[in-house]
């Protein structure tokens, strides 16, 4: 999978850092073993990768290139924890909520994709609100206005 990065929110290609935790959504396919009779999620990219099957509840972690690869004008980055803002088109058969934790580096496409360092997918919204501590969220954050997200990263 490759991000193109948005190069009005990365200013001189600069990798951001989240300064509170980022709510976007993963796109995975939906398993079942009945040998274990448990369900987990595998991603639609890589389905028998590193990084393909997702445990929900427990941070996945991968580290990010220091420096994206430049063709031409555009920069991009391959290896990373690939996920959406959540109002992207799905790509799997589900799409989970996911958080991206304060202090993870991430960088945001220009398709409205975000590549980060550090992620956790959840099957249920409120068990996303409770690793938040929190009852409920407030309005978002539109990724189109640069300046807002000065106050994320």
């Amino acid at each position: 999978m490759c991000l193109k990065i948005d190069d009005k929110l990365h200013p001189h290609r600069r990798i951001r850092i989240a300064k509170r935790p980022l709510i976007v959504r993963k796109d995975l396919d939906e398993r079942y073993s009945h040998s274990t009779r448990e369900r987990h999620y595998v991603s639609p990219y890589y389905p028998g990768g590193k990084n393909g099957t997702w445990k929900c509840g427990e941070l996945h972690e991968q580290e990010l290139a220091k420096k994206p690869t430049i063709s031409g004008r555009s920069s991009f980055v391959y290896v990373g924890l690939h996920s959406a803002l959540p109002d992207r088109i799905q790509v799997g058969d589900k799409r989970l909520w996911a958080v991206i934790p304060a202090g993870a580096r991430f960088y945001i496409g220009r398709v409205r994709d975000i590549v980060s360092d550090k992620l956790v997918v959840f099957d249920d919204y409120n068990k996303m609100l409770s690793y938040l501590g929190v009852s409920s969220l407030g309005a978002p954050i539109k990724a189109t206005n640069p300046q807002l997200y000065s106050k994320l990263a």
